[in-house]
């Protein structure tokens, strides 16, 4: 008789492949990049973000995500997943255990997620609605080492972190790069 752990886990890969097929992920494509998606998932499993590193690898030069400042490629977010991703663990607090996340959707949203992601951080997702009291309460349960964030939530995130001197603030998005000491850019 099978083993009822072994079936399921097949069960379950059948279905997650059947998905990626239906997502347009698996396609029919050259051996070589079936190797190099391969060797992305056993570096970094499959993940939330691990769909951007396979693109990079499938169809590099395709445009994954348009927003204010124009359009970039998977190759594109890939790369500049892993230039944030290094810097994190760069950070004068060290590499983040917990990245907090309060941006709306654009570029350097991604950008933190691929990068937590890749760091191996664990990612809390912030509501941009929540005021003072309620951020505070989750970033301090949570245990956020890091937050980044859009420049209009500047307020929000400072008083939810008046007690956490040592939580890193890195923003995403902002019209004036140089009133903040760490952007998403800068560090990238």
């Amino acid at each position: 008789m099978a083993d009822p752990g072994v079936l399921s886990r097949l069960t379950e890969a059948g279905g997650l492949a059947a998905a990626m097929v239906r997502a347009g992920i698996i396609a029919p494509l050259r051996p070589d990049k079936y190797l190099r998606i391969a060797a992305v998932v056993q570096r970094q499993g499959l993940s939330v973000t691990s769909g951007f590193a396979m693109s990079a690898r499938r169809c590099p030069n395709r445009p994954a995500l348009i927003d204010e400042l124009g359009a970039l490629t998977y190759r594109e977010i890939d790369q500049r997943g892993d230039a944030l991703a290094s810097a994190l663990q760069t950070l004068p607090g060290g590499t983040p255990k917990v990245v907090a996340i309060m941006c709306r959707n654009h570029r350097g949203f991604v950008e933190a997620l691929v990068a937590a992601n890749r760091i191996g951080a664990d990612v809390l997702l912030l509501n941009t609605s929540f005021a003072g009291p309620a951020l505070a309460e989750v970033v301090n349960r949570e245990q956020a080492d890091a937050v980044v964030y859009d420049e209009e939530f500047t307020e929000s995130v400072d008083r939810a972190l008046a007690d956490k001197p040592d939580t890193t603030r890195i923003v995403a998005w902002t019209d004036n790069p140089d009133a903040h000491p760490i952007t998403v850019e800068k560090l990238i």
